[in-house]
């Protein structure tokens, strides 16, 4: 299982009507604009450790994709709540 999968049943099982395809969608999304920014491996040298360059050149684009584009947030006034926890509601 992946950290996606864990979080999607972590989601239905708090929200079973959640929209499971809607999220998967979202999440590939975001993925591809991250991707697009530049948070890619090289292929040649996807089987040893990324460099500091490429590491800094991924932070960037997740960065960049995540927070400034998608606009995601910690939620600082109520950061405990388990709703923070729920892919379906992070990402509404």
């Amino acid at each position: 299982a992946t950290l996606e999968e864990g979080a999607l049943i972590l989601s239905q099982w708090g929200y079973p009507a959640a929209n499971v395809p809607s999220i998967r969608l979202t999440l590939d999304r975001l993925a591809q604009r991250a991707q697009q920014l530049g948070a890619v491996r090289v292929p040649a040298s996807a089987a040893s450790a990324p460099s500091q360059a490429e590491v800094r050149s991924m932070v960037v684009a997740l960065n960049q994709a995540l927070y400034e584009e998608f606009g995601l947030r910690g939620n600082q006034a109520d950061y405990y709540n388990p709703e923070n926890s729920m892919l379906h509601s992070v990402l509404s």
